[in-house]
């Protein structure tokens, strides 16, 4: 366990790949479901909010998507996305398993990566991930063995369901459902993240300027960029430096210039 460190220094990645092996592409499909009521391609702070969304999918090695809602044209290397505008037009005959993500919701915090991939090693059911925090919509109990049930029971270190669901290749949902009637319809597992998870649900354009805020005061402390698609997709394997590097911006291609030469 002491050289972990040092092999993920030495690889430029992270310990939980080298754990979970989940290097490159991942054989899973993405869905995301985009929340109508602010513009997809609305700037939030340096980069379009769609971004924040996709990112998530991509720390996962998820290179296959689909986007539910209305939204501008996305031209990234290696990465296949598919625009619908209802539910009812996406592929029914999903062989893949699928992370699904209901909303404008992005979580940003430590190991988030990890939770991800752990919630998509479980084979033995819906995973849904859970944050600890003081209050949200979907209160969960959650036992021993991390399986989860719909509470209306509010206490002290309270879980709460996060619309992130991963639906292994043997479980199969309506692509039509909602978040909540998965809750209710379903016996799900729960992938309980870390405290300190920031957990953004952008639905007015007051949630758009609150992460807004955050983002420019983490990437101000930090000199790092969050939810830096380009980044993400060269960490990854899913694109070539070279490609990247084509497309973005001049702000970008500086800031990348300076993690990979």
């Amino acid at each position: 366990m002491s050289i972990w460190n040092k092999l993920s220094i030495l690889l430029d990645t992270d310990i939980e790949t080298l754990i979970y092996g989940h290097e490159g592409r991942s054989e899973w499909k993405g869905v995301i479901f985009l929340d109508g009521s602010v513009p997809a391609n609305m700037t939030i702070y340096n980069k379009p909010l769609l971004h924040y969304l996709l990112s998530q999918f991509f720390l996962a090695g998820i290179n296959d998507i689909d986007v539910v809602g209305t939204c501008a044209p996305i031209l990234l290397p290696g990465v296949q996305i598919t625009t619908v505008e209802s539910p009812r037009q996406l592929n029914r005959q999903f062989t893949k398993p699928t992370f699904y993500i209901y909303g404008n919701r992005f979580l940003y915090g430590p190991n988030l990566t990890r939770h991800i991939k752990r919630a998509m090693s479980r084979t033995d059911g819906i995973t849904v991930l859970s944050t600890m925090k003081r209050k949200g919509r979907y209160p969960l109990s959650v036992d021993s063995d991390r399986k989860a049930v719909l509470t209306h029971a509010l206490g002290a270190n309270q879980y709460f369901a996060e619309p992130f669901v991963f639906v292994p290749a043997n479980s199969h949902i309506s692509q039509c459902t909602s978040f909540e009637n998965i809750l209710k319809e379903q016996a799900v597992n729960a992938e309980t993240m870390v405290r300190g998870m920031m957990s953004f649900d952008i639905h007015t354009y007051e949630d758009a300027f609150r992460l807004s805020e955050y983002v420019k005061l983490m990437e101000e402390m930090t000199g790092e960029r969050i939810g830096c698609v380009e980044e993400i997709l060269i960490r990854r394997g899913l694109s070539e430096y070279k490609d990247i590097k084509r497309i973005c911006d001049k702000d970008t291609k500086r800031y990348l210039e300076g993690l990979f030469q």
